[in-house]
C-alpha cells in the first residue's frame, strides 16, 4: 500500500510542477474582469464595451482591474462576438479583448497598459505569450512588450510584433527572455497605423522560469489526480475489510 500512495503522491507532485500549468504572474490577464465603471451600450455593440461610441464619451478612470492603462480615453474593452465588421469574430479565450488604440476624439495612436508583477526565488526568467489582432484596413500596427524596473526604467524590450494572421484574425506572440528575482512593470505598448481602434489585445500571459510558481491544475489534471487518489481509497478499503474477515 505504501508504494500504491508514493506513487501517486509523486504523479501528482509532477502535475503540479509542470511548466505549462505555471500561474499567470498577471492579475486578469484575459480581461475578463468587470470593468469598474460598468458596461455601457448602444445599438451596434450588443455584447457591450466601455467607451461609449454614440455619444464619443471619454473614460478617464482606470476602468481595467488589474492593469493601468496609460490613457484610459484612448482605448476600449470590448465583449464578443462584436457587431463591427472590422473585428475578430471571437475573443479567442473568454469573451473580452482590448482595443489599445481607440480614439473617438483626438485619434492619439500612442497608449499602453501595464502592471507591476514579482518573480520569486530561483527565477532565471520570463515566458510571454500573448495574441493581438488588427481592425480591417490597419494590419501595420506594432505592438512592443516591456519589462521596467519597479521605479519605471526600461530595463528590456521585446521588440515590435506585428499581425500575421491577416485582418480580424488573432495572431499568438511569444516572448522569453533571463530576468533575475525582483520586482517589476510588465508593459504592452501599442502603435497605430492610421485608425485609433486597430490594436486589440487579449489574453496576455506572463510565467517565471526556474523555479516556477505553482499553478491551478489544468481539469485533464485534475481529473488524473482524482482518479489516482479514488484508486487508493478502494486499494485501502479492500485492504480493511480483508483484514477484518481474517479469523482471530
Amino acid at each position: 500500500m505504501t508504494h500504491i500512495n508514493a506513487r501517486f503522491a509523486a504523479l501528482a507532485a509532477a502535475l503540479l510542477a509542470t511548466p505549462g500549468m505555471a500561474a499567470n504572474l498577471l492579475a486578469n490577464g484575459g480581461f475578463e474582469a468587470t470593468p469598474t465603471t460598468g458596461y455601457q451600450y448602444d445599438a451596434t455593440a450588443p455584447g457591450g464595451h466601455v467607451q461609449s461610441f454614440s455619444s464619443g464619451a471619454l473614460i478617464t478612470s482606470q476602468y481595467l482591474p488589474g492593469w493601468t492603462i496609460g490613457n484610459p480615453g484612448e482605448s476600449d474593452l470590448h465583449r464578443a462576438p462584436s457587431a463591427y465588421g472590422g473585428y475578430p469574430a471571437s475573443a479567442f479565450e473568454g469573451m473580452q479583448y482590448l482595443a489599445l488604440n481607440w480614439s473617438p476624439a483626438v485619434h492619439l495612436l500612442i497608449n499602453t497598459v501595464a502592471q507591476p508583477f514579482t518573480l520569486g526565488a530561483g527565477a532565471t526568467g520570463i515566458d510571454l505569450s500573448l495574441h493581438m489582432a488588427t481592425e480591417v484596413g490597419y494590419g501595420q500596427s506594432p505592438l512592443t512588450a516591456n519589462i521596467r524596473t519597479a521605479s519605471g526604467a526600461i530595463l528590456l524590450s521585446s521588440g515590435a510584433f506585428y499581425n500575421t494572421a491577416g485582418n480580424r484574425n488573432w495572431d499568438a506572440k511569444t516572448w522569453s527572455v533571463a530576468l533575475a528575482p525582483g520586482n517589476y512593470i510588465f508593459e504592452l505598448h501599442g502603435i497605430g497605423a492610421g485608425n485609433g481602434l486597430d490594436m486589440l489585445v487579449v489574453y496576455v500571459v506572463l510565467t517565471q522560469v526556474g523555479n516556477a510558481v505553482p499553478g491551478v491544475p489544468e481539469p485533464e489534471s485534475w481529473a488524473l489526480m482524482i482518479l489516482g487518489f479514488g484508486a487508493i481509497g478502494a486499494t485501502q478499503r479492500i485492504r480493511t475489510r480483508r483484514m477484518q474477515m481474517r479469523p482471530a
